[in-house]
C-alpha cells in the first residue's frame, strides 16, 4: 500500500516507516481522492447494508422525498430513459431512481471505485461481517457461489465483479471498492 501510495502521490517515503499509514489513518496526510467520514471505523455501530434491501430508509422502492433528506443533496448524474442516477459524495453512496415513480432502483456504496467519480467512502459493512477488508475468497465463503462472476483487466489494472442474489461485490487490484445493491 505503501508503495502504490507513494508512485500516485509522486512522493518519497516518510522517514519513519510507520508513519505514513498512521498519518492516513489520522487525515493529516494529503491525497487526492474525497476524504472519508470524520467517524468511519470498524464497529457495530457503522451503517449497515442489507443484501436485496439497503440501508436505513435508502432501500429498494423507497422515494426520493425519503432518500434525500436522509442522505443530503445528491448531484445529479446519467439519465436514461428507465432510471436516473444521483451521486451522494460526502456518504459514499449513489443512487438509481426510476424515472416513472421517483423510488429506488439500485444502490451502490463506494470505497476508492476508479472511475474518475469524486465520491467519498461509505462508512459500513453487510449484515454478514463483509467490509472493504474482506477478499474475494471471503465474500464467497459468505455468500456462497455466485450466481454471475466477471472479470478482466484495463489500464488500471485487473477487475473482478460477484453478483450474489441482492448483492453484487466489486473488486479492483484485489481490493473491494462497490458493493451494490441491484434493481430488478
Amino acid at each position: 500500500m505503501q508503495d502504490i501510495e507513494t508512485e500516485v502521490t509522486k512522493r518519497s517515503h516518510p522517514k519513519n516507516e510507520d508513519d505514513w499509514c498512521k498519518e492516513l489513518l489520522e487525515g493529516k496526510r494529503e491525497t487526492s481522492v474525497e476524504p472519508a467520514q470524520a467517524d468511519c471505523r470498524e464497529d457495530e455501530a457503522q451503517p449497515t447494508i442489507v443484501a436485496g434491501e439497503g440501508w436505513g430508509p435508502v432501500r429498494m422502492g423507497a422515494a426520493s422525498k425519503t432518500v434525500d433528506p436522509f442522505l443530503g443533496d445528491g448531484q445529479p448524474g446519467s439519465r436514461y430513459s428507465d432510471v436516473y442516477f444521483k451521486d451522494y459524495p460526502r456518504k459514499g453512496v449513489q443512487v438509481s431512481f426510476e424515472n416513472t415513480s421517483n423510488t429506488v432502483h439500485a444502490i451502490y456504496f463506494y470505497n476508492g471505485q476508479r472511475d474518475g467519480r469524486r465520491i467519498g467512502v461509505f462508512c459500513g459493512h453487510t449484515n454478514s461481517g463483509i467490509n472493504w477488508q474482506s477478499s474475494v475468497d471471503e465474500v464467497k465463503k459468505t455468500y456462497g457461489h455466485p450466481t454471475a462472476e466477471f472479470s478482466g483487466a484495463d489500464s488500471g489494472g485487473t477487475w473482478q465483479r460477484l453478483v450474489f442474489a441482492g448483492i453484487d461485490f466489486r473488486f479492483e487490484n484485489g481490493m473491494m471498492v462497490r458493493i451494490g445493491i441491484p434493481g430488478h
